[in-house]
């Protein structure tokens, strides 16, 4: 008889795991998909494959404000402006001035 009782026991343990549910929390977009041609492009570091990576993460419509660069990194400025340097020899971007207004923009292409 105590066998009959500890298989119904087992037997009301599984049916609860059954009609358990578990709740999953998943991040929404946090993924970005990358053409990851860049990556193995030996003419760039590091630290300018970081840099463009982060900038084709962003929107498309989205401003490149160099400050805001320096303070979104641990690098320093002269890591970024030598990163963006990088970028620019090899083709990544250019620079272009909006008229009326004197901002220089960056323009980045999606490869080099």
């Amino acid at each position: 008889m105590q066998n009959t009782a500890k298989a119904k026991e087992q037997k009301t343990q599984e049916d609860r795991r059954q009609n358990e549910i578990i709740r999953i929390h998943k991040k929404q977009n946090n993924f970005v998909m990358l053409d990851k041609g860049f990556l193995e492009d030996e003419r760039l570091s590091f630290k300018a494959k970081g840099i463009l990576a982060y900038l084709l993460s962003k929107p498309d419509n989205w401003k490149v404000i160099v400050k805001d660069l320096i303070n979104h990194s641990n690098e320093g400025k002269s890591a970024i402006y030598s990163g963006l340097s990088e970028l620019k020899k090899a083709g990544y971007y250019k620079k272009e001035r909006e008229k009326p207004r004197f901002i220089t923009t960056y323009r980045f292409s999606r490869y080099g």
